[in-house]
Parts: C-alpha cells; sequence; structure tokens
C-alpha cells in the first residue's frame, strides 16, 4: 500500500506505525519481566505486555478498515521505529531493565499516549462509534507510562548516580522518538499539530546535567 494523500490513507499509515510501536512494546514488556527482580513488577510487565498485543491486533484492524487494500511494509517512520527499537534491545540484551523503562514506558508510551489522543478526538469528529473502547486502550496507555516515571523516579531517588546515567539515555530515547515523529509529520499537520507537540518532556530527574 502506498502512504496516501488523503487523511483516510495517512490515518492508515500512523495506524501502521502504532502497530509496530505495540508489537515492540509487547516483546519489550516480555523481556523486562524476565529481568525485573520483584514479582509485583514482573506481574506489571506481563499484564503490560498482553495488553500491547491486543493494541497491536486492534490497530491493524483499524488501519486495515481505513485502506482496506493492504500495509505500508516501508516508510521513513517504520525505520525510524526500527532505529528506536535497535536501541532499545541494546538496552536489554545487556541486561539494563532501568534503561529499558526510560525507552519504553517512559518516552515511547510517553508518546503514543499523546498521539493516541490527538487521533481520538479526529476520529470522534469523523464520526467514529467506538469511543468506550479507545478510552479504554488510552487509560492503559497512560498506566504503562506512569508505572515507568514511578520507576525511574524511585530508582533516581534511591542512586542519584543513576540519574546522570539515566538521563543520557533519556535524551538519547528523545532523540529517536523525535526521528519517529518527524517521519509522520504529513499526518500531523492533517491533524493540525507540529509533531514534536506530541514529544512529552522527560521528567525532572532525567534533566540534569549530562554532559
Amino acid at each position: 500500500m502506498r502512504i496516501g494523500t488523503d487523511l483516510k490513507g495517512q490515518l492508515a499509515h500512523l495506524f501502521q506505525v502504532l502497530v509496530a510501536g505495540e508489537r515492540l512494546a509487547h516483546e519489550c514488556a516480555q523481556r523486562q519481566a524476565l529481568l525485573a527482580p520483584e514479582r509485583k513488577t514482573r506481574s506489571f510487565l506481563l499484564t503490560q505486555a498482553q495488553q500491547e498485543g491486543l493494541h497491536a491486533w486492534l490497530f491493524q484492524r483499524a488501519a486495515s478498515a481505513l485502506v482496506p487494500r493492504g500495509s505500508v511494509s516501508d516508510s521513513p517512520a517504520l525505520r525510524a521505529m526500527f532505529h528506536y527499537r535497535e536501541r532499545l534491545f541494546a538496552d536489554l540484551d545487556g541486561g539494563n531493565l532501568a534503561g529499558s523503562l526510560v525507552g519504553m514506558q517512559v518516552v515511547l508510551e510517553g508518546v503514543g499516549a499523546r498521539v493516541l489522543k490527538e487521533m481520538d478526538a479526529e476520529l470522534r469528529r469523523r464520526g467514529d462509534r467506538h469511543a468506550a473502547l479507545r478510552r479504554r486502550l488510552l487509560l492503559q496507555e497512560d498506566a504503562h507510562h506512569a508505572f515507568g516515571l514511578r520507576c525511574i523516579q524511585r530508582l533516581c531517588a534511591e542512586t542519584p548516580a543513576t540519574s546522570i546515567l539515566l538521563a543520557t539515555a533519556g535524551r538519547e530515547y528523545t532523540a529517536l522518538s523525535s526521528d519517529i515523529l518527524t517521519a509522520c509529520e504529513e499526518v500531523f499537520l492533517y491533524l493540525g499539530a507540529e509533531p514534536q507537540l506530541y514529544q512529552p518532556a522527560l521528567p525532572a530527574c532525567l534533566r540534569g546535567n549530562v554532559g
């Protein structure tokens, strides 16, 4: 499928990018659960993995409903998502749970939640009838983001030196997520907003001097 020049085609492409992001989140949460030392944390992450898998399925159906002829297999946005995946898996492969929490739950989930809220508003204007389902999905995404924030804020408070390393990771992940947003610029302009408006600020503990 070629990326459409109308709003329907643009939204379908954005849904495809979200599918890639949710599949990444599903796999990441599964691997994070293997690294988590606390049972409560492991339980949350396994539940998140299940939810992300469902979100990916729902977004794929939404993309297919908008443009039934097929899906985008390659685009600047999907390539940017692949680069994000490489950085995230470097943390996971190295056993760096904290770094992966910054990359997935804090940065990428934060971006995703903002994008979904704007898409929800646009779909409402278009008369979409699945508001209750989208509201439930948004609540789950917000919960994943809030979980990541709590974990990172606790880590930074317990080990101040950790905040320097995590701040560096935060800057790297933010730059990579900015690449994804910039690659989706056309659809965001259709929605009436500049791409960087979807980039949430890092928490205070990740905004220190990182050299």
